[in-house]
């Protein structure tokens, strides 16, 4: 029994490190420009291009945990779901680095004013929940086939409507980086799919309940 259980781990293990060697290598990029690129204003760009491409690897990294099932190799069917969702991925992440941009922009810029202090909690809560509201939006895009602006709706839906579902959302990002400052040589090969399979596994239930939702909705329109 313990040999079998033991077995399972290793099984497990070696899937999380497969999946997180594929999201490493997507990001290689950005990777290579924060080890090798001193961040300039003339370098800004590939950065920049790093970081975009980060959107599509994530939720690249979800699909195929998704569809983990599918008798084909781990390898090529991240490549497939990479290729699936690149498009529409890279057009997520444009919106959501130019808010990003702009929080940190007035964050920077308020922590220096003394009589606008007291708005830096306003902007660490807004830029908490644009974190959410991207997580969000990648989650609905590996669970329903929707236009990206109706994922943007969704994710304000979700966020408003079952707001405990961000707080899980905010635990796992927590617990997800604890792994890495208690034990930063070993969760480097498995965090990211760790976090990817902790999330989904928690959303299951809310995206069931979303999708009867819409299919009622549906019905409603067609009677």
């Amino acid at each position: 029994m313990e040999n079998h259980l033991f077995a399972k781990g290793i099984v497990a293990f070696w899937r999380l490190f497969l999946l997180n060697s594929c999201f490493l290598i997507s990001n290689l990029l950005l990777i290579s420009s924060l080890l090798i690129i001193r961040l300039r204003f003339i370098t800004a760009p590939v950065y920049l291009l790093g970081m975009v491409l980060t959107f599509p690897a994530f939720q690249a990294l979800l699909l195929t945990i998704k569809r983990s099932k599918i008798d084909i190799s781990i390898g090529k069917l991240y490549l497939c779901c990479y290729g699936e969702v690149f498009k529409e991925s890279c057009l997520l992440a444009g919106g959501y680095l130019i808010i990003f941009s702009v929080l940190l922009i007035n964050l920077f810029g308020v922590s220096f004013v003394y009589h606008f202090q007291l708005l830096i909690p306003l902007y660490l809560l807004l830029i908490i929940l644009a974190i959410i509201h991207l997580l969000f939006s990648l989650l609905i895009r590996v669970n329903l086939k929707i236009s990206v602006k109706d994922t943007l709706r969704l994710a304000c839906y979700i966020i408003i409507k079952y707001p405990l579902y961000g707080i899980r959302v905010v635990i796992f990002l927590i617990g997800g980086y604890m792994i890495v400052m208690i034990a930063p040589q070993l969760s480097i090969w498995i965090v990211a799919p760790l976090l990817g399979k902790c999330l989904l596994a928690s959303t299951d239930q809310l995206f069931e309940k979303i999708l009867n939702q819409l299919k009622e909705v549906q019905e409603v329109r067609i009677v």
